[in-house]
């Protein structure tokens, strides 16, 4: 989950996140996460190759693949993504922040702008 004011800025910040995942489990082009982001064997690979350089390849993570797995935006936004998986059937939805994002404002902003929504 990556949310800010600017939205922009939210996706920005978790594209590395994205791309080291995607490069870790590059080996596994089965999994489901790899065909709903529409990311093909050659496309994992590449994750995959970039992550071993040490460089994620974050110019990989497209606003397509961030959709698909991850929650970004305003808080508003955060909030009906969050909505539409519980109404899918999540009860218990792990967050995860970005590293490079501040962390204790980062939590501050889960627990009073989007706890208050689902608890």
């Amino acid at each position: 989950m990556s949310m800010s004011e600017d939205e922009r800025r939210a996706r920005e910040a978790i594209k590395p996140y994205i791309a080291m995942i995607l490069g870790a489990l590059a080996s596994q082009p089965q999994l489901p996460v790899f065909s709903q982001a529409g990311i093909n064997p050659d496309a994992a690979r590449r994750f995959a190759e970039a992550l071993i350089t040490g460089q994620p390849a974050v110019d990989l993570a497209t606003d397509s693949i961030i959709d698909v797995m991850a929650i970004t935006g305003r808080p508003d936004r955060c909030q009906e993504r969050l909505a539409e998986l519980a109404a899918a059937g999540v009860t218990s939805p792990v967050i995860f922040l970005p590293p490079q994002l501040n962390f204790a404002q980062s939590a501050r902003d889960v627990v009073t702008q989007l706890f208050p929504h689902f608890l």
